[in-house]
């Protein structure tokens, strides 16, 4: 039985450094891996 291994990160930064638009851009890439869907991410 093969296992899947982890692949976490730490994120610490700053107020205002831009983490949750990280997390939500990181997010919709494996929504269009999983769902093979184009994701586009306002403001950018």
């Amino acid at each position: 039985m093969l296992s899947k291994q982890a692949n976490n990160k730490l994120i610490i930064a700053a107020a205002g450094s831009g983490k949750t638009t990280f997390l939500v851009e990181e997010a919709l890439k494996q929504i269009d891996v999983i769902g093979n869907q184009q994701c586009t991410v306002f403001g950018k």
